[in-house]
């Protein structure tokens, strides 16, 4: 019965949490999240009560004041919107009274301004890159694992007591192109490769080790009405995010830089568009650690020949 308990509500409140640190008012970060979550705006959308009640309790959270929001949100639970949505799609009476508790609680704190708002971090200009196109990067890994981007030097010691990393390879990549993310966020388009051997890959190493892949999954409609799943082996190039306290705790390391092919690569790889983006904007750790198969050449595919 918690607010959050649907995976659009928890996709919307996370994505909040690192938009709330561009320059934005209210009004710009609803415009963004309409875009981001349609169902925002779709009153017939069976998201459209949990996405506008998180919206709005993010807003209070945050201290960020925008009325038409918390006023849609008290209407919502006034009007009993929400609990008939959850009624239709087959929620018990039992869990509808544990609702609309949950409801009531909300609309009264939404009612009285935040006491200790979280902190936004508002960032005042674009954040700054932290690799240069053509960037070939490395990092320890241990049976394919990279270390914890999240564990600081200070828990290294426990965290590790408690689940062991021993370095037995090495991961690699190359930052193909780079951008600012609604013009404030830092991401990467980034090629992940699989190098063989257990020391550290130079930058030809990385160049000619063959580009890691994944199977895209599709489903596409047959004549009979139904649908059948396709299956399309794309080369391992995601949009990344990095910040410098992961990338130190992950050991990555520039071992050079390529003369990389900026048209082939805007011409490829989109980073708005799916397959690429499919996962949103994630940290740099989280695709690092694909199988190592791969029917898709080496990176220098990407690079400037001239």
């Amino acid at each position: 019965m918690n607010l959050y308990g649907s995976d659009t509500a928890r996709d919307l409140r996370s994505d909040l949490q690192r938009i709330v640190r561009a320059p934005w008012d209210g009004d710009e970060i609803r415009a963004w999240a309409e875009v981001k979550y349609p169902a925002l705006a779709d009153a017939g959308d069976a998201d459209h009560t949990d996405l506008i009640l998180v919206l709005a309790d993010q807003f209070w959270s945050f201290g960020i004041e925008h009325d038409e929001s918390t006023v849609h949100a008290l209407e919502i639970v006034a009007d009993g919107d929400d609990l008939e949505r959850k009624r239709a799609l087959g929620m018990s009476d039992r869990d509808l009274a544990r609702r609309a508790k949950v409801l009531d609680e909300l609309a009264a704190k939404w009612r009285r301004p935040s006491d200790k708002p979280k902190h936004r971090r508002v960032l005042s200009r674009p954040e700054a890159f932290l690799f240069e196109v053509g960037d070939c990067f490395v990092y320890p890994t241990s049976s394919g694992k990279p270390r914890n981007p999240y564990v600081s030097a200070r828990l290294e010691e426990s965290f590790y007591g408690r689940h062991p990393w021993e370095q037995n390879g090495w991961g690699a990549g190359i930052v193909l192109a780079r951008s600012h993310h609604y013009g404030v966020f830092a991401r990467y388009v980034a090629a992940f490769v699989a190098p063989t051997g257990t020391r550290k890959p130079t930058l030809e190493e990385t160049l000619d080790a063959p580009l890691r892949c994944f199977d895209d999954i599709r489903f596409v409609p047959t004549e009979d009405g139904r649908f059948r799943d396709t299956v399309t082996s794309r080369p391992s190039v995601f949009v990344v995010t990095a910040s410098r306290n992961h990338l130190a705790r992950m050991r990555v390391e520039v071992v050079g830089r390529a003369a990389v092919d900026d048209e082939l690569v805007g011409a490829e790889f989109d980073p708005d568009v799916s397959p690429i983006a499919r996962f949103g904007v994630q940290d740099l750790a989280r695709h690092a650690t694909v199988a190592d198969t791969s029917r898709h050449g080496s990176i220098r595919a990407f690079l400037r020949t001239a």
